[in-house]
């Protein structure tokens, strides 16, 4: 234990919005394979910069792809609702720890934001569903919802870095603040209930079979939020912490705004 320890002689501060001591334990584990113990140093040295570099490597190498082959609006469209499931799922679990963090109990409060989240769902989706046939440029509409989707998170940073300071100043005004943990959840469901239906539309333009366009897009948006669910609570939060995590969310969005934003219409299929 001393020896896995002393690899890191910089070790930081464990706090509510930053649990690095999560990943410092999972780190003591791995260290008793050998297969992993030389990776340990770089472990801690992981830091926003690396995701945001990760994420602007694919967007030049999509972009340059994007402008090579000439691909319609079909291929950024389905980067986004992947994109969108993985930060759907961030947002709630972010929303969920940081409630935990804030009042220092969740279970009550867990059925209470999951059902505001299913709620902004179903009310995205027939917001967009309701004037979706008087929709003329469906790639304006969708650009911005996605911009919706990058400043998002930085509200919600915001919103979370405010409520636990009010909190600790003044615990019962705090208190007053739980209806936020209700409202954001509901916001972020209205933007992905939004998307998604508006994404099929923009598929089912070059092909007219709706089962393969909806089962595909939806496996997107599921695998999408596999890969969230995997890296916010075992990677992203542990070593960025809450408000990072958020920053990463919007940069990572606004690169797919980017994508969407230069690609070209998809051709309307004649019958």
């Amino acid at each position: 234990m001393e020896s896995a320890i002393a690899k890191f002689k910089n070790a930081q501060i464990n706090t509510d919005f930053k649990p690095i001591g999560y990943l410092y334990h999972a780190i003591l584990w791995i260290s008793f394979f050998d297969a992993t113990r030389n990776l340990l140093p770089y472990i801690d040295k992981i830091n926003i910069g690396i995701f945001i570099l990760a994420s602007f490597v694919f967007l030049m190498i999509a972009l340059l792809a994007q402008k090579l082959t000439r691909a319609s609006l079909k291929f950024p469209i389905l980067v986004s609702v992947g994109a969108t499931g993985m930060s759907q799922i961030c947002f709630q679990v972010i929303i969920l720890l940081a409630f935990q963090f804030i009042y220092g109990y969740m279970y009550h409060q867990i059925g209470l934001i999951l059902a505001s989240f299913m709620i902004g769902l179903a009310l995205g989706s027939f917001l967009i569903i309701s004037f979706m046939e008087r929709i003329e440029d469906e790639k304006s509409v969708y650009i911005k919802s996605q911009a919706w989707l990058c400043v998002y998170p930085l509200i919600l940073a915001l919103m979370l870095a405010a409520i636990s300071k009010i909190n600790q100043l003044k615990p019962g005004t705090g208190n007053m603040l739980q209806i936020a943990f209700v409202i954001m959840p509901m916001i972020a469901g209205a933007i992905g209930g939004f998307q998604f239906p508006l994404a099929n539309k923009i598929w089912l333009k070059d092909s007219k079979d709706v089962a393969k366009t909806t089962g595909l897009l939806y496996g997107v948006d599921l695998l999408g939020s596999c890969i969230g669910g995997l890296a916010i609570g075992a990677i992203l939060i542990p070593i960025l912490g809450i408000i990072q995590t958020c920053i990463l969310l919007s940069v990572i969005n606004i690169f797919i705004f980017i994508l969407i934003s230069n690609s070209r219409p998809c051709f309307i299929q004649k019958m």
